[in-house]
């Protein structure tokens, strides 16, 4: 794998905002070179083609990579903080401890990808698609995933507290351990069939029983309730038992 360094990678980047602005230059095709370490800030990378290439440590704060190639990239504990990331094709693309706060990922295709641990807080991520991904441990606090795909991805351990979640596809999505705390959950037929674990399923029955009311449910299922961390964390009441009638 060749690798290219801060220099090198200058001219580069100066050949593709010709090419992009139409006054000859060179549009940025790099397949399978070496950029780690780099200092990509503020880099118009637009319509790019990085596909294999390893971009791990890089940092691209404030970079547009809008509509680039980044098929089977590695980006994993790069700092991606504030990129344009919209239209990208990210499958199977490693981003496992990136910091990809406030990052615009809307229409992106992250299908496959790996993104273990990374921070995506306050990020958009509506209408991209995320089938199939490795989302565990990712942190998605106050992000929008509106009309995302997530079906069949690994959320476990999520942290998915205040996330914006309508229309969501959730088909056999995995979200047993996740944070679903203050976060608007999709309940049209695509939020169906989804892995939820028990701290969840007491969280959901809890919210039931709250809007339908005891009479529609035994009292086993009260009681399970009733051991909902919305109880013993966030102080809400517990409902009472059926009194049975002698």
């Amino acid at each position: 794998m060749r690798k290219i360094n801060q220099n090198e990678m200058g001219i580069i980047l100066k050949n593709h905002k010709d090419w992009l602005e139409g006054t000859s230059g060179q549009r940025c095709v790099l397949l399978q070179v070496d950029l780690r370490n780099l200092d990509l800030r503020d880099a118009d990378l637009r319509y790019s083609d990085l596909r294999g290439s390893d971009l791990r440590h890089v940092n691209f704060c404030n970079s547009n990579l809008r509509h680039a190639d980044l098929r089977h990239v590695n980006f994993c504990n790069s700092d991606l903080r504030h990129t344009d990331l919209r239209h990208t094709d990210l499958r199977h693309t490693k981003l496992r401890n990136a910091d990809l706060r406030h990052v615009d990922l809307r229409h992106a295709d992250s299908r496959y990808g790996e993104l273990e641990h990374a921070d995506l807080r306050h990020s958009d991520l509506s209408n991209s698609n995320l089938r199939h991904a490795k989302l565990g441990h990712v942190n998605f606090c106050n992000s929008n995933l509106r009309h995302a795909e997530l079906g069949h991805s690994n959320l476990r351990h999520a942290d998915l507290r205040h996330t914006d979640l309508r229309h969501v596809k959730l088909e056999h999505a995995d979200l047993r351990d996740s944070n679903l705390d203050f976060s608007q959950l999709n309940l049209s037929c695509g939020g169906l069939n989804f892995k939820i674990c028990d701290k969840l399923k007491k969280q959901l029955m809890y919210h039931n029983i709250n809007l339908c009311g005891t009479k529609l449910f035994t009292n086993k299922q009260i009681k399970f309730a009733n051991l909902s961390h919305v109880v013993t964390t966030h102080d809400l009441p517990k409902f009472s038992l059926h009194i049975k009638k002698s």
